[in-house]
């Protein structure tokens, strides 16, 4: 995700995807990259338990100033794939 103009996050909050119909996919482990001025500045590590039909947000704390871009990676998924439903930040 790219922000323009860069802003300071405090929190982030995810969701994680799921397959409505088949409800057979979603992301079991993750990171999360921060860049500021074109650096990596800070990353998190987070995992969901499993598949969930009606998926809590997850909230990290961050307290980064001048954030321009979030990169989210996905290391491993529940069953058939994996995915990202939203992604919020204040």
């Amino acid at each position: 995700v790219r922000i323009m103009p860069p802003e300071r996050i405090e929190t982030l909050r995810l969701k994680n995807s799921h397959n409505r119909h088949f409800n057979d996919r979603a992301t079991r482990e993750y990171t999360i990259e921060f860049f500021s001025n074109g650096q990596r500045v800070h990353t998190i590590e987070g995992s969901w338990a499993g598949i969930n039909p009606r998926p809590p947000w997850t909230e990290h704390q961050v307290g980064i100033d001048n954030v321009e871009r979030i990169r989210f990676n996905v290391r491993s998924w529940h069953r058939a794939g994996a995915g990202l439903a939203e992604i919020e930040w204040e």
